[in-house]
């Protein structure tokens, strides 16, 4: 059974791959909402974790009505 998650696998380290993705985002005329850094998050916690970061970019105008339908 599928969840739906696409993994696609980048040859680029998590900080660049991020960066583009927040720079092809933004050429697309997206928002960056925000951008986490969970390993770092994991550090000031004293803890260690492989690179993670998460991109949540949207666009207001197409994604209010999502929500409210």
């Amino acid at each position: 059974m599928s969840d739906g998650l696409i993994t696609v696998e980048s040859r680029f380290p998590v900080s660049e791959t991020i960066d583009r993705l927040a720079a092809g985002a933004a050429q697309a005329g997206l928002l960056v909402f925000a951008r986490i850094d969970h390993a770092k998050g994991a550090r000031d916690a004293g803890l260690e974790l492989r690179p993670a970061e998460l991109l949540i970019f949207g666009h207001p105008r197409g994604g209010t009505p999502l929500m409210l339908g």
